[in-house]
């Protein structure tokens, strides 16, 4: 072998398995206008996957909110502050002296919380919050694992974009809150 290669290089030859200048810049050409066609695409998908966790992660709370009522026998609230971008799970006020395991979590910051406005059983203004002092709106979940509908939000927004969010609404039986089907007539009138 070593000998004919040492001949093919007297005689003129090319050596075998190297690329020429133009591969290269040809190769590295073509892996320059892949990257710029698939980088916006992968943005896209990596932003909905954000939505997606925190709506996962909304949905376990109210999923762990109701077990707390029932197991502990005392109210819950999974409360919603939309200026600040949190929400969070605590027992209600005044059944305990304080709630050692209560949570907290921040939205990413690609993301805001909307509240529809009134509650369950009325459309027309949350009157039952407005009396209770310090009363945050969100969803209350009673001793028996049921939302509470005359201080429950009807529905919370989590939004990505103006064309990508999505509404939670309360369950058929009011055990939880589940994902609404993203469609436009739902989506005018909740705001």
């Amino acid at each position: 072998m070593l000998v004919a290669r040492s001949i093919r290089q007297r005689q003129g030859a090319a050596p075998t398995g190297a690329f020429t200048l133009i591969e290269l810049i040809l190769v590295m050409a073509i892996l320059v206008i892949v990257i710029g066609l698939v980088t916006p695409k992968l943005k896209d998908f990596f932003a909905g996957r954000s939505l997606d966790s925190e709506v996962r992660q909304f949905l376990s709370l109210t999923h762990y909110a109701r077990e707390r009522a029932v197991s502990e026998g005392v109210p819950m609230l999974l409360w919603v502050n939309t200026k600040l971008g949190t929400y969070g799970l605590r027992q209600e006020t005044g059944y305990t002296d304080g709630d050692r395991k209560q949570e907290e979590f921040k939205i990413d910051k690609s993301l805001s919380l909307n509240i529809a406005k009134g509650t369950i059983g009325s459309v027309a203004g949350n009157a039952s919050l407005a009396g209770r002092k310090g009363a945050m709106p969100g969803i209350h979940f009673s001793p028996d694992g049921l939302v509470l509908k005359a201080t429950s939000v009807p529905a919370i927004q989590i939004l990505q974009n103006a064309k990508q969010f999505v509404w939670l609404v309360p369950t058929a039986d009011l055990l939880g809150y589940e994902v609404e089907s993203q469609n436009a007539n739902n989506a005018n009138l909740r705001r």
